[in-house]
């Protein structure tokens, strides 16, 4: 009986001991709260006395603008007013100047001549508005002028010609698609109907009805077997590929099945939508009535971006730039451009997405020195990280080596705050979740809303209503916590920067500047370890999911405008030349006869581009002679240019090609031992 009694008082305390515990919690989370809302409070003052003193000077500013403004609009009358007067005057006593030269005879003037005083007059009214401060109200004025005085006997063109019209970029990530636009030589990302400036790449079909982005996403927890996501990362791949075995594992949405498969499935039933890949690339699986193939899951992202773009367009859209990643084939770029087409958009250019990521932070923008420096571009993104070291001359971008890795991705870091959240709700209210599918979606989605906290703030809130059971989930995430757990994931991304630096055989210290960007990017444990390896040397201060889509649109107003100076219709450039919207049009070879080619540039290589090759040349000579030329699949090829190099000191000797944007050829060709004897050949692009 005793013992039982003294069991049961046991119990009791024990019982006791954790209600008094987790009331210690709970106080101690309202004390740190308290001291947090203080610490808050404090930054709010300081914030506010900042505002109040930009105000002040701001509104110094204003004045002082309003008073240039003023003088330089009453310059600009008084100028008008002498011009007109002067114009008056030339009008007036012309003929009477020409009347009294000639002796009081009648001499008929023409307009001509006074089209000609009237031009010198402008041409001074020009001069005079190049010497102002660049005032955006008097270049209506100034243009119309100098069209005036140039175009006196023809129609003059409209101002609207002489405008730059926007240029746009769109980036497909494997998480989210993010449009930007380039107006002016200035780029901006574009939100989306819903104010959101990136776009979910999750297509979802729920009762006759397709959901794109953030409504496809937060569908997927009553409907995760018709929803479609990460389709962009399943693009161009083969069902038997190992990849997708690897990424199989952690889909929760619609299931991947083979081309083939379904296409005989299909076969007894037309009413069903049949995939257009052709057999043994990868299609998903929604319910039993459809297989929907990946070009058809992008072009319904695609449609959104597309009307996300025309919001800040008054006409059809340009030619699009699209990053292509590091990992990506041909059968990848073939799917987006399919899906391109399904959706009512042009490709102009696919462009790599390091070479976008750098053109985004405009490094070595224009320069023309001849100096190379390396850059190391770091893609932390949803789904996988990518490492590229770039090699940047005079302008020229050439990826050396890359480095992809999906043991570190956005996916991976959502894993770990998904085990957070569910330790907490078993802590809290002793229930298991671990296998209820609808739970653990609800948790993933939480869970990224709490990563992103925890990059900006110490502590996270999370506040799921309903996890399960009708029980819902209300719980702190402090950063501290969140960057042990991830700490094993974060550890792998030193081990794929290494690799990738031992690619090119090079050390960190080799590197000059580092570009951080990615989904995952601005992460405070991501930032240390880069910074950390690259001290001084990282820059990140654009968003992470923005830089890509950035540097192509850039790409793209670049284009427009070497276009627009050099008077070639955009159809004309990627017809006739030898570039196309993936790269070169044919393969680039060296010529050993008719039926003798070594391809050293396949087709659809993107350019810019610079490549070396090692040549070798007889024993029995010291001069080598090289032969330039594209090849075609049905025609005899065609030839570029012939290199010869004389007096070579050994038998080997280095091959450079540099492609252009604009597809200009430069040859160069080098003697390993004498480095001093080389020669070097220019090649004019091939438009029109």
């Amino acid at each position: 009986m005793d013992r039982s009694q003294s069991r049961a008082q046991d119990y009791q305390l024990r019982e006791a001991q954790v209600q008094v515990n987790e009331v210690q919690n709970v106080m101690r989370d309202n004390m740190r709260k308290v001291l947090d809302r203080g610490e808050k409070l404090d930054d709010i003052n300081d914030k506010a006395d900042e505002l109040e003193a930009n105000g002040r000077r701001f509104q110094n500013r204003a004045v002082q603008l309003r008073r240039q403004m003023w003088c330089q609009n009453m310059k600009m009358k008084l100028l008008i007013a002498a011009v007109i007067i002067a114009i008056i005057l030339i009008i007036v006593l012309g003929p009477g100047r020409a009347q009294a030269a000639t002796g009081r005879k009648r001499v008929r003037t023409t307009w001509a001549a006074v089209e000609a005083e009237l031009g010198i007059c402008v041409l001074m009214l020009s001069v005079f508005l190049n010497n102002l401060s660049g005032n955006a109200r008097f270049m209506g004025i100034k243009q119309r002028i100098l069209i005036l005085g140039i175009n006196t006997s023809s129609a003059a063109p409209s101002i609207e010609d002489c405008v730059m019209k926007p240029a746009v970029g769109i980036s497909l990530g494997g998480s989210s698609a993010v449009v930007a636009v380039c107006t002016d030589g200035r780029a901006d990302v574009v939100a989306n109907a819903a104010g959101q400036r990136t776009t979910p790449c999750v297509v979802s079909y729920s009762r006759g009805e397709v959901l794109v982005g953030a409504p496809a996403k937060q569908n997927i927890v009553r409907n995760a077997t018709s929803t479609i996501c990460h389709a962009v990362s399943f693009a161009g791949l083969k069902f038997n590929d190992p990849l997708i075995t690897q990424r199989c594992q952690s889909l929760e949405s619609a299931p991947v099945v083979e081309s083939k498969v379904k296409i005989d499935a299909l076969r007894s039933n037309e009413n069903m939508l049949k995939p257009d890949m052709p057999d043994g690339f990868v299609t998903f699986q929604i319910r039993e009535e459809k297989a929907v193939s990946c070009a058809d899951a992008i072009a319904r992202i695609l449609g959104e971006t597309k009307a996300t773009a025309e919001t800040q367009m008054t006409e059809s859209l340009p030619g699009i730039v699209i990053p292509v990643p590091t990992d990506a084939n041909v059968d990848w770029c073939n799917c987006i451009l399919e899906a391109c087409s399904r959706a009512g958009l042009r490709v102009a250019r696919f462009i790599s997405e390091p070479a976008a990521a750098i053109m985004a932070y405009d490094i070595d923008h224009g320069s023309k020195d001849s100096i190379s420096s390396l850059i190391c571009v770091i893609d932390v993104g949803g789904t996988k990280t990518s490492v590229s070291i770039v090699q940047s001359t005079a302008g020229l971008l050439e990826i050396l080596a890359s480095h992809v890795s999906y043991d570190v991705s956005g996916e991976l870091y959502d894993e770990v705050t998904t085990s957070l959240l569910m330790k907490e709700f078993q802590r809290k209210c002793k229930m298991d979740i671990s296998e209820s599918n609808r739970s653990l979606l609800k948790l993933k989605l939480a869970s990224e809303n709490v990563k992103k906290t925890l990059a900006i703030t110490e502590t996270a809130t999370a506040s799921i209503e309903s996890l399960y059971e009708g029980v819902d989930l209300h719980c702190s995430i402090p950063r501290a916590r969140f960057e042990g757990m991830s700490d094993s994931v974060t550890k792998k991304l030193q081990y794929t920067i290494q690799e990738a630096l031992k690619k090119c055989d090079i050390s960190s210290k080799d590197i000059s500047k580092v570009i951080l960007h990615g989904g995952c990017s601005h992460l405070s444990s991501v930032k240390r370890m880069v910074n950390g390896i690259f001290p001084e040397r990282v820059i990140s201060r654009i968003p992470g999911e923005e830089v890509v889509a950035l540097g192509a649109a850039k790409e793209a107003y670049q284009m427009a405008s070497r276009r627009q100076n050099s008077n070639i219709s955009e159809s004309a450039v990627t017809a006739s030349s030898t570039l196309t919207t993936s790269g070169l049009a044919h393969p680039i070879a060296l010529y050993f006869g008719p039926e003798d080619q070594k391809v050293l540039l396949p087709s659809r290589t993107p350019v810019p581009i610079r490549a070396t090759f090692p040549v070798l040349c007889s024993s029995e000579s010291s001069s080598m002679q090289l032969t330039l030329c594209e090849t075609y699949k049905h025609n005899s090829p065609r030839h570029i240019a012939r290199l010869s190099l004389a007096n070579m000191s050994g038998q080997s000797a280095k091959f450079t090609i540099v492609v252009t944007k604009n597809g200009e050829i430069s040859l160069t060709l080098t003697d390993d031992n004498n480095k001093e004897n080389f020669t070097t050949v220019a090649v004019q692009s091939t438009c029109p």
